[in-house]
C-alpha cells in the first residue's frame, strides 16, 4: 500500500511541477543516490524473508513438512493481492486459497493467517504506546 501511494504522490508531484513529465523523472532518476537505493532494496527483501519466517513459523507449529519456500510463496501471493484489491482485502483472502492448494485444509489455513494478523496488530498497538510514552511530551505539548 506504501509503494502505491508513493508511486502516486511522485507521479502527481511530477505532473504539477513540470509540463515534460519525461524530463523531471530523468531529473528526479539523476539524483538517486544508489547506496541509499540499494539499502532500500535491501530492507525490502529483508522485509519479504522476515514476513515468510513469522509465516512459516506459525504454519511450522500446524503443519511439520511445510517448507519455508511455501511460506515465502504464500507471503508474496498476500502481498501481490494486497496490492492488487481495494483497501488491501484480498490478500489474506488469496493465502488462504493457495494454501489449501499446498494441500493444508482450509480451516489450518484461515487460523495460522487469523493468528499472524492478529499478532501484527498486536504488536503495532504495543509498537505505538511505547513510542507515545517514549515521546509523552512533545505529545503533551503538541497534540
Amino acid at each position: 500500500m506504501f509503494s502505491s501511494a508513493s508511486a502516486a504522490a511522485i507521479t502527481f508531484s511530477i505532473e504539477d511541477t513540470s509540463t515534460d513529465g519525461i524530463t523531471a523523472f530523468a531529473e528526479i532518476a539523476g539524483s538517486i543516490q544508489i547506496p541509499w537505493f540499494i539499502s532500500i532494496f535491501a530492507a525490502i527483501i529483508v522485509g519479504w524473508l522476515l514476513e515468510a519466517l513469522v509465516l512459516h513459523f506459525f504454519c511450522k507449529k500446524v503443519y511439520p513438512q511445510w517448507k519455508y519456500w511455501h511460506s515465502l510463496i504464500i507471503g508474496m501471493i498476500g502481498l501481490l493481492y494486497s496490492a492488487l484489491t481495494p483497501f488491501a482485502t484480498g490478500g489474506q483472502a488469496m493465502q488462504i486459497y493457495y494454501m489449501r492448494k499446498l494441500g493444508m485444509d482450509t480451516g489450518g489455513a484461515g487460523s495460522i493467517i487469523a493468528v499472524k494478523s492478529l499478532v501484527y496488530q498486536i504488536i503495532m498497538v504495543l509498537f505505538a504506546l511505547v513510542m507515545v510514552f517514549w515521546k509523552l511530551p512533545f505529545f503533551q505539548s503538541s497534540v
